[in-house]
């Protein structure tokens, strides 16, 4: 059977008559603030679910584990460890730096406000996207479309020194007064088909789910602990049974030091999975 590959687009991509509203924020500047709040979110929802007491949740000084709590007044610990496409967060940063370098070499006014302006590059769905210093260039090319003024316009002219890497720039008319998108509301919303992933789920889900569990098989745990797996980024909204299916594919031949194990999907209708373990811990 031939293999399909999913293209996952990021709503924030999007552009329309509907209000856009930002998913769930996480403290990614904070490694020590992120643990504590996925693990936090989950132990909530999950003493709300078994009636259990939950308490003390903190970030553990001698990680591993990487945060410890009380469950029914018994220390335990957790290990979490977030499934994403590879090098995601990486081209989700690069992204972001190159619109906000693009906006600052424009000129901000009444003429620039209101137009959505999408962007394709060559290597739009790469694990690793590197646009180079293509900022400047991309930033005199609009700067010389909103002068014009053409309201009408669907395409800008992507300029001769980089038409080997951008392949295409769309514009179009939107009201985007007050969107969460915008630092400024004269700025112009500036999309990327780069902010879409491209997966292949029968080859990537095993793939990502076996880079993470394969490091944290390796650790040497004091006292009981949970394993917590958990995935945020668009790119897995729809993709719960798949990753579901290849951790318990891998559990099944990889007996791990864990007490219990969970995926925590966090997606609107989504949840927590528990895996059956195979083994149980040995000396904890």
């Amino acid at each position: 059977m031939t293999k399909k590959a999913v293209i996952s687009l990021d709503l924030a991509s999007l552009a329309g008559t509907l209000k856009y509203v930002p998913g769930l924020q996480l403290p990614r500047h904070d490694k020590g603030l992120l643990e504590r709040r996925i693990a936090t979110t989950f132990l909530t929802h999950f003493s709300q679910h078994d009636g259990s007491s939950i308490a003390d949740v903190h970030s553990n000084a001698s990680d591993p584990p990487d945060v410890t709590f009380t469950y029914n007044g018994q220390t335990r610990g957790m290990e979490l460890s977030e499934i994403i496409p590879e090098n995601r967060l990486e081209k989700d940063s690069i992204i972001h730096k190159l619109r906000r370098d693009i906006i600052s070499g424009l000129t901000l006014g009444d003429n620039t406000a209101g137009f959505v302006i999408n962007i394709f590059f060559d290597d739009d769905h790469s694990a690793r996207f590197r646009p180079g210093r293509v900022d400047s260039i991309l930033a005199k090319a609009l700067t010389r479309f909103f002068d014009r003024g053409d309201l009408g316009a669907k395409i800008i002219e992507v300029p001769d020194q980089i038409q080997d890497v951008v392949t295409r720039i769309s514009v179009s008319r939107e009201d985007l007064a007050g969107d969460p998108r915008l630092e400024d509301d004269r700025e112009p919303l500036i999309v990327f088909g780069a902010q879409s992933t491209m997966l292949v789920p029968e080859d990537d889900c095993p793939a990502m789910v076996e880079s993470r569990l394969s490091r944290k098989s390796l650790h040497d745990l004091g006292f009981p602990t949970w394993l917590l797996l958990w995935s945020n980024h668009h790119a897995l909204g729809s993709l719960r049974d798949e990753l579901d299916n290849s951790i318990g594919y891998y559990l099944q031949s990889h007996p791990m030091n864990y007490e219990r194990i969970f995926h925590l999907h966090l997606f609107a209708d989504s949840g927590a999975t528990e895996f059956p373990m195979r083994s149980r811990p040995n000396g904890v």
